[in-house]
């Protein structure tokens, strides 16, 4: 799975080196998110977050669409953010909203994959500057979020290999029984060459500083 090492600081001698290649290294993991298809069977609208109790499906997929999942799998946080864009007929249609919405109760669910019982976060009109405030909400399971290779809802795809998030939330209006979830489909953002040619290097400065103390 794509990962980015994070490190707590240059090296600047080689004993820095070899104490930060001897510490565990945190990993972050970055994903761009995507409509599931499955929004389109029943809905009227694809979407990668519904809101039917504020009559608003946001596409991550349309132009102008860019929302990412960053998981940290030591400090155990995960946040959506981006920008999703309207799609439900009438006058918020094509309009960008901000989203920002952070995972509670993180646990994690294998290398790169999690789970969380709850999350707290909003959705921002652009253009309106309008906010609609988004509140977790635990199904039956005990958990508001997943998030997991494990093809869900994704018939004829593979499981361990496709990735699939999905959530509930908390009713917008109080004493309504709209649904309210998020459903995307997620990949893994590459990490760059030139961090992986750097994080390639100071492993074999790591082990060449092994073998001359060995002799």
């Amino acid at each position: 799975m794509t990962f980015i090492n994070k490190i707590g600081g240059l090296a600047i001698s080689s004993g820095v080196a070899i104490s930060l290649l001897g510490q565990a290294a945190a990993a972050t993991f970055v994903y761009t998110l995507g409509d599931h298809p499955d929004g389109n069977a029943a809905p009227q609208h694809a979407y990668g977050l519904r809101l039917d109790s504020a009559g608003l499906f946001l596409s991550l997929d349309q132009a102008g669409a860019d929302v990412k999942l960053t998981y940290d799998d030591v400090a155990m946080t995960a946040i959506i953010t981006g920008t999703g864009v309207s799609n439900t007929s009438g006058p918020t249609f094509g309009d960008s909203y901000t989203i920002s919405y952070s995972l509670t109760g993180v646990s994690a669910l294998g290398t790169g994959f999690f789970k969380a019982t709850g999350g707290t976060g909003t959705v921002t009109n652009d253009s309106t500057s309008d906010v609609i405030n988004l509140v977790g909400k635990q199904a039956s399971s005990g958990y508001a979020f997943i998030f997991d290779n494990d093809a869900h809802r994704l018939g004829g795809h593979t499981i361990g290999t496709d990735i699939v998030g999905r959530g509930w939330l908390e009713p917008i209006a109080p004493g309504t029984a709209m649904p309210n979830d998020w459903l995307f489909v997620a990949e893994p953002v590459p990490v760059p060459a030139a961090a992986v040619l750097f994080g390639t290097a100071l492993l074999g400065f790591g082990a060449a500083r092994k073998r001359r103390t060995a002799t």
